[in-house]
């Protein structure tokens, strides 16, 4: 059982003291008549005779903005004060439902019946929706983060500033009233929160967490004790002497504001000199884990300072109002989110998520109430019943379902792209492919869609093969080993989608990998439509470069061969024209030569001829030729050359390409194989009726190439033959398998088509 740390149970019970009481104050404002009068904590309100009141929004109590209450029930005002704490004082008189107030109205005393009643908070809530988002949010992390952290100094740094925050919210909005000074407890609950709790947010916010977060190991309990209690002392001390100097309870409770400033605005300047200084001489990894934090807690500190405190100070009057302090505190929270999105600090997306998704909901819900209050209370002329109020409430809580559920699914799509929206992703792939005009952008198509889906730093393609210039990058390069997703086309593995996870210590989920898995499914045969695209022009490629590569040799041996042989035999043409009349032997001689070179001549020709095209296929025929062939490579094996059907005429191309794999195949048997026969045959599979599941004309032309040999592993050099015969067939469109026989030999089976595409290679 792991050891009970006494910080951390002490943190925890003063974070529910905070929210007991925060949520003890609402109760007191929702169920506790009152009378309608707020009393301003930031303002000069109090003094040593009473206190100066604001009229609250709703049905009038008797008091009105600008009265100095002095008594109540007939008790001055800072006698009930002094007896806030004393149990045994008789309260009966503030029971109600109306009490008489003592009041100085424009300069006169005067006394009036004050109606106490139950006041309608919303628009108190509604004015200060910013601070109720920003305690939301802010309890949400602080609190999961020391569950899942207890040992982070940080955590307990936070879960300290949220506690303070948390206590004094509630009470800060709805406000002191003049009859919570005379019934003793609710004036102590609202001093003990908005002036004790609330103090404890700057040092743990300002000093102690700006430490933990920039510390590389535990803090000492000396740093700890002096964060803490240099500002708190400071501030009970100022109270002490503010009270002595102040010489009423009234006038002290009414220094307490300005006391306040005195210890927060130094606290704020050292804390933002301190993150300034430990964040500077942090090493790297710490600096780059708490950029984002410390970035949103100096933006927090910074807009308060400049805005709210240092012009109250001053001049008694902030710049903004002091509802907007929700709002210039956003930053704090939403730079620690980041803090923990983007540098894995306390790996907690999960907290990140519900407090964004339930911190809008809870805006939304108040103002969906306030706005339906409003409505149903001009529709119907009424206001602050039962009925309306049960009315607005299933209002706002029709509304909250689906206002969750969108709000859900916008802070996902923004966390984490289409992950729960699986086929979204499927859809933008789908139609990005099929917009897709050139094949060859694929690859970069396909890594962009998935990288933005799924919210991903960094996606690869990386083509089956593994060369370097077929791997498709999107985003910056991880640091970590990404996780590879196979990308397979029918049984065979096209590719590998390389992905890296969104940080660190967030590793993908089961929906992540689930989605990638399917968007790998839709892309495979994108990818191998675009294989199949860069083979076909590596093909091209490879036709126009043997092409240009015969024309070179056949123009060099006619330049360099044919060409001197004839300009020889014009020169000995002149030569013998020269001698016919005065030597005749002579001229005859030369004739003789030039017969020679002639007939060399012409041996040349016949051999440039042949190497175009086997001159027995125009004399004999396919079939012919190689029965010619099979001759000239000796009688073992025998070599059996037949046709199972009359061959059609054949397209230049396929006839040459059929001779060139029948020959090879046969000088493979003849020579390696050690068989004693072999069988040559051709078939028209069309005329066989054998064309089903081929082309739609149905024409093929079968070479089939069998021998009894030893077979083929002990026989074949790869990328010799083989590749040969399979390069002719391809070159038709046509595809050559070598395989070994059921019985032993080899089996050489090419079949070519014999349609359009086919004539069109023969014609190039």
């Amino acid at each position: 059982m792991p050891a009970i740390r006494p910080r951390l149970v002490a943190t925890w019970l003063l974070g529910a003291v905070a929210l007991g009481a925060s949520l003890w104050f609402l109760v007191l404002r929702l169920a506790v008549p009152a009378d309608g009068a707020s009393v301003p904590f930031y303002a000069d309100a109090w003094t040593a005779s009473g206190v100066r009141v604001v009229a609250l929004p709703g049905p009038p109590s008797g008091l009105a903005t600008g009265d100095v209450v002095t008594s109540i029930a007939g008790r001055p005002l800072g006698s009930w004060l002094d007896a806030a704490g004393d149990p045994q004082v008789d309260r009966s008189s503030l029971a109600g439902p109306t009490v008489p107030y003592g009041v100085v109205r424009s300069g006169s005393p005067v006394e009036v019946a004050v109606t106490l009643a139950i006041h309608d908070v919303g628009g108190l809530l509604r004015d200060y929706g910013s601070a109720v988002v920003f305690t939301v949010v802010l309890q949400a992390v602080a609190w999961y983060v020391l569950w899942r952290r207890p040992e982070s100094s940080a955590a307990l740094a936070l879960a300290l500033a949220t506690a303070g925050v948390t206590g004094s919210t509630l009470p800060w909005l709805l406000g002191l009233q003049a009859i919570d000074v005379a019934r003793g407890w609710p004036f102590l609950l609202y001093a003990a929160t908005a002036g004790g709790l609330y103090m404890l947010l700057w040092p743990a916010g300002l000093l102690h967490l700006p430490l933990a977060m920039t510390a590389a190991a535990p803090l000492r309990r000396r740093t700890l004790g002096l964060a803490y209690g240099i500002p708190l002392g400071g501030y009970f001390a100022a109270l002490a002497v503010a009270r002595i100097v102040a010489g009423s309870s009234l006038a002290w409770v009414g220094t307490w504001a300005a006391v306040q400033g005195i210890v927060i605005v130094p606290t704020i300047a050292v804390g933002i000199g301190l993150a300034v200084l430990r964040y500077r001489a942090a090493p790297e990894p710490i600096r780059r884990r708490t950029r984002w934090a410390v970035t949103g807690a100096v933006a927090s500190a910074l807009s308060s300072l400049v805005l709210l405190f240092v012009p109250q100070l001053l001049t008694g009057a902030p710049l903004v109002p002091w509802s907007a302090i929700g709002l210039l505190a956003l930053p704090l929270p939403l730079g620690i989110g980041a803090a923990i999105v983007r540098g894995g600090l306390f790996d907690i997306e999960v907290v990140i998520n519900r407090a964004l998704v339930y911190g809008g909901l809870t805006l939304a819900i108040a103002a969906i109430y306030v706005l339906a209050v409003s409505l149903l209370g001009g529709l119907l002329g009424t206001e602050r019943d039962l009925p309306l109020s049960l009315a607005a409430s299933g209002i706002a809580a029709i509304a909250a379902l689906p206002i969750r559920d969108g709000l859900q699914l916008l802070v996902n799509r923004l966390m984490y792209g289409d992950r729960d929206e699986p086929h979204r992703a499927v859809l933008r792939l789908g139609r990005r492919l099929e917009g897709t005009l050139d094949p060859r952008e694929t690859p970069a198509v396909v890594v962009r869609t998935v990288a933005e889906s799924l919210r991903l730093p960094w996606v690869a393609l990386r083509i089956a093969g593994g060369e370097a210039g077929r791997t498709t990058a999107y985003g910056r390069q991880p640091t970590g080993e990404p996780i590879t997703v196979p990308i397979v086309y029918g049984a065979e593995v096209v590719a590998d989608l390389l992905v890296a996870p969104r940080g660190s210590a967030e590793p993908l989920s089961a929906a992540d990998q689930k989605l990638l898995y399917d968007l790998a499914r839709q892309v495979g045969p994108a990818i191998r439509a675009h294989a199949l695209t860069l083979d076909l022009i590596a093909s091209r490629e490879r036709i126009v470069a043997a092409r240009e590569e015969e024309r070179r040799r056949i123009r060099r041996d006619l330049h360099d061969g044919l060409g001197p042989t004839l300009a020889a035999v014009g020169l000995r043409a002149e030569l013998a024209a020269d001698l016919v009349n005065r030597e005749p032997a002579g001229a005859a001689r030369v004739l003789d030569e030039m017969r020679g070179e002639v007939r060399e001549a012409i041996t040349e020709i016949r051999r440039l001829v042949d190497a175009l095209r086997p001159p027995a296929l125009d004399e004999l025929g396919l079939v012919g030729a190689l029965r010619a062939q099979a001759a000239r490579l000796g009688p073992v094996p025998g070599i059996d050359v037949a046709a199972d059907s009359p061959l059609p005429d054949l397209p230049a191309a396929v006839e040459v390409a059929a001779y060139r794999i029948a020959v090879e195949a046969m000088t493979n048997a003849a020579r390696h194989s050690g068989g004693t026969a072999c069988w040559v045959r051709l078939r028209d599979l069309a005329a066989d009726g054998a064309g089903s599941g081929e082309p739609a004309d149905g024409r093929l032309l079968e070479v089939e190439v069998v021998d009894d040999g030893r077979g083929l592993p002990d026989r074949v050099r790869p990328g010799i033959g083989l590749a040969s015969m399979r390069e002719r067939a391809a070159e038709v469109g046509g595809e050559c398998i070598v395989r070994a026989g059921q019985a032993g030999g080899t089996i050489v089976r090419a079949r070519l088509p014999l349609g359009d595409s086919a004539e069109a290679a023969g014609d190039g």
